[in-house]
This record gives C-alpha cells, structure tokens and sequence, in this order.
C-alpha cells in the first residue's frame, strides 16, 4: 500500500507550500548548468495568469500520513505556433523531495504522469507532452518507463 497521496492541485491554493518545494528542487537536482549565477526567481503573477487562462496544471504528492507536499508535476499547456490545431503540454517541473525518494515514490511519480496525460488529452485536447530538464537532473530512465522518445536537445549560452 502506498504512503503516497496524489491529487490535482491549484498552484495558488497553496502556494507557500508549492515555493518551498521548489526552492528545494532548485538546490537539491536543478541549479542551473548554464550559469551558476542565475538563480530562480518566479514570477508568481506569471504563474497566476497561466493558471486563471487555463494553461498550467498541477499535480501534487503528499505524504499520506502528514498530507505535506513532498512532490509536484507541473505542465504548461499551450496550441503550438509550429503545429496548428495540435494542443502540447511541456513539463514546467517535476520534483520528489530527496528525503522521501525511493523506489516506491518512482512508482507514485509514474502514476502521477500517468494520470496527468489522461487529464490533459481528456480535459484539454492535448496530443503531445514534452518531458524536459536540465543537464544536472538526468531523466532517461523515467522517460523510458514513460515511453517518452528523446526528441531534441537544448544547449544554452549567456549573453
């Protein structure tokens, strides 16, 4: 039985949760491998606008026990400027807390994508999802369990 919980969620409905979480992901697996300097600064208004328009989902995993956020899966949903009338979603982030990772949350944070694209194809007429990340958080294992093909790279320079 899982000691994981995962339910949609409003980024704004608990937003003082949600930023501390992701001020963790930022320490613990992103940072940033083009520049040490840059250094994560939301614009939650950004992140308010997305939400209120229709183009941010969220999925949360609590810990069952505690019900405290110990993970997230955020999307970016957006009809793409190369690809009229298709409908994407681009991973935004995705995090498990470093202090409850293990094998059983890999099976939640499958779940969780899982759930998600149901979601976004049944709710939101999304055809394709892009799984992405920085160069410090490998994700091939996941991507492979997905069924996720590697599709591009990104390199990064600073002006």
């Amino acid at each position: 039985m899982s000691t994981f919980l995962i339910k949609r969620g409003r980024f704004s409905d608990n937003i003082n949760e949600v930023l501390a979480l992701i001020e963790r992901h930022w320490h613990d697996v992103e940072g940033s491998a083009a520049d040490p300097e840059l250094k994560i600064d939301l614009d939650i208004e950004r992140y308010k606008e997305l939400e209120n328009s229709g183009n941010l989902f969220c999925m949360g995993m609590y810990d069952k026990f505690t019900l405290k956020l110990v993970g997230y899966l955020a999307f970016i949903v957006y009809a793409h400027h190369q690809h009229k009338g298709k409908n994407f979603a681009v991973t935004d982030g995705f995090f498990v807390d470093s202090e409850v990772r293990s094998r059983e949350s890999l099976k939640t944070i499958i779940r969780m994508f899982k759930r998600s694209e149901a979601i976004l194809q049944d709710e939101y007429g999304v055809e394709y999802i892009s799984m992405c990340t920085n160069a410090n958080n490998p994700i091939e294992l996941l991507a492979t369990i997905l069924d996720y093909k590697h599709v591009s790279t990104e390199y990064m320079r600073k002006l």
